[in-house]
């Protein structure tokens, strides 16, 4: 997390209507250079590896996200965990006779999970599972792929999932690395997993564009004792600073849900596909909202699918509602909630209290 705690998102079009929300992530000009892992002030440059763009010294972007060209401009935004993914977010540690961690990881690891959990008045909390086929984040040996300078590295949220893979380098530092190193390196990379990027970003040459890093409110520009500061490899755990915890509590709060605030879709209603020209399958929704305790003028809209985010959009509410037009997802399928947050209160938001559907065109 940061002071300064800009944060990672995939929504462009929050730049200027969420200010706690956008961030870019990538160098926009390619002779951006990387930081040094050990060194705050370095200026980040993009690193080209086997599957990933490693972007800022630490933050993982899978090629196949980020375009063709090489050009990590093209995947420079990504977005918060949705509401849907939240309260647990899965974590399992991969081990296997290729892929293992030294032990003293294992118990790092649930530290730096705790860490976050025991955040008060935070409705983000991390737990351990044993299988991979039901995890969130993959904590993983990097099997020597990371630079040698660099201690881990993680992919930022997509989908409004938590960013799915962190990578650690066991041989940083020749191996040596104490365990406060490790909790400290972990705490962080879960902090890039949900969406907060390098509270000292800017001090670091860190690119701003083309979507923002907006300061959340509250938090002062810069922190010495950020979690979430970059080129800070080499510290050790000495729990969050107070702003960090603001912070968390600012972007993923316990409890800012409205009674009633969403009239439809909230259970049982079917939207229904249909062609448009081209060939192309869509369909088009439109929700009805309370006003007389939900009237915000302007909203982001998420749309779940199996609890997963499908859809984003910013919209305007005319009359209290609001109409957008999607891609045809699947028929027949009641699996599906939204959720509706004020873009000028981000605090202030309802969702679907069922699943309605969306049936063939």
């Amino acid at each position: 997390m940061k002071t300064q705690m800009p944060v990672l998102s995939l929504r462009k079009s929050l730049m200027s209507l969420l200010l706690i929300l956008t961030i870019a992530i990538s160098c926009q000009d390619e002779d951006q250079g990387v930081k040094n892992n050990t060194d705050a002030n370095a200026i980040p440059e993009t690193i080209e590896l086997e599957d990933y763009y490693l972007v800022e010294g630490d933050i993982l972007i899978p090629k196949s996200f980020a375009g063709e060209n090489g050009r990590t401009e093209q995947a420079s935004t990504y977005n918060l965990v949705s509401y849907s993914s939240q309260p647990t977010i899965r974590v399992h540690i991969l081990n296997t006779s290729s892929n293992f961690l030294p032990a003293a990881w294992y118990t790092e690891i649930v530290n730096a999970t705790n860490d976050w959990t025991n955040i008060t008045n935070c409705r983000i909390s991390f737990s351990y599972v044993t299988s991979s086929n039901n995890a969130d984040i993959i904590i993983q040996n990097d099997g020597g792929m990371l630079p040698p300078n660099v201690i881990a590295g993680a992919t930022p949220p997509q989908g409004g999932n938590a960013g799915a893979i962190i990578n650690v380098n066991p041989d940083f530092n020749n191996g040596s690395i104490s365990a406060g190193q490790m909790r400290y390196n972990l705490v962080h990379e879960l902090g890039h997993c949900i969406g907060f990027r390098h509270t000292n970003w800017s001090q670091r040459g860190e690119q701003a564009d083309p979507d923002g890093a907006n300061t959340v409110p509250g938090t002062p520009t810069s922190d010495p004792n950020s979690v979430m500061n970059g080129g800070t490899a080499n510290f050790s755990w000495n729990g969050f600073s107070s702003n960090d915890i603001l912070a968390a509590q600012t972007l993923y709060p316990q409890n800012n849900l409205i009674s009633n605030g969403l009239i439809s879709p909230n259970g049982g209603e079917s939207f229904h596909g249909r062609t448009q020209g081209g060939g192309s399958a869509i369909f088009q929704m439109q929700i009805v909202l309370n006003t007389a305790v939900f009237n915000p003028t302007q909203v982001a809209v998420d749309l779940f699918q199996n609890d997963r985010t499908y859809y984003y959009g910013v919209h305007n509410v005319v009359n209290g509602t609001v109409s957008f037009v999607s891609a045809f997802p699947g028929a027949g399928l009641n699996v599906y909630k939204i959720k509706v947050t004020d873009v000028n209160n981000p605090n202030s938001y309802d969702i679907s209290d069922n699943n309605f559907q969306i049936t063939g065109h």
